[in-house]
């Protein structure tokens, strides 16, 4: 854990630099579509993987939780407790990673403007759900972490998740789409749940 923990802080931190970086060379050279020979929509659309990725471990603690309270026995294996402890430790991190590459992605189609609106829209709706994430995020380190703000950063990570999917093409679309339907098939489980138990 000691190592992994370490590993996952250098690269995170890396992404984060490298999203500042990139960000300023976007913006200094927003009328050429490369530097030094290497195009930069091909770095933007990286970047907007690197948040997908960062962005879905992140999200899994909202689905290890969900489970955690059905199967609390599966939870007492160690590969499965090191999984959980390693994603909540580093659930901030990931988050932050997220925004920051995100941001950097977004930054560069502000400025080279794509053809695609759908992607462009689809996009700033994401970044603008994940800012509302962070935010809450923030909200829920300083102060008390009350059900009912916790449960507002549930339901924006989901449309994040979302958006994420409705912007992203390819394999991304098919493999978002599944994970959004099984968190949102968990969430109707659960109400129905409470609502015929009551």
């Amino acid at each position: 854990m000691k190592y992994s923990s370490l590993i996952t802080q250098i690269i995170n931190g890396l992404l984060i630099v490298l999203s500042f970086l990139w960000t300023f060379i976007f913006i200094q050279h927003s009328g050429s579509l490369t530097w030094k020979g290497i195009k930069l929509v091909t770095q933007s659309n990286w970047l907007g993987v690197f948040s997908t990725w960062t962005g879905l471990v992140a999200f899994t603690l909202f689905v290890l939780k969900a489970r955690q309270k059905k199967h609390s026995h599966l939870f007492q294996s160690r590969p499965t407790k090191r999984i959980f402890q390693y994603v909540y430790f580093h659930h901030i991190l990931f988050g932050v990673t997220t925004f920051f590459t995100a941001l950097a992605h977004g930054i560069y189609f502000l400025l080279h403007f794509n053809d695609d609106i759908w992607k462009v829209a689809s996009g700033w709706i994401g970044l603008a759900c994940l800012a509302a994430l962070v935010l809450v995020g923030i909200r829920m380190i300083k102060k008390e972490k009350k059900r009912k703000v916790l449960q507002i950063h549930r339901w924006l990570g989901i449309l994040f998740t979302f958006s994420v999917f409705l912007h992203a093409g390819g394999w991304q679309v098919t493999f978002l789409l599944f994970i959004t339907m099984v968190f949102i098939g968990i969430i109707i489980i659960k109400k129905v749940k409470t609502y015929l138990l009551r």
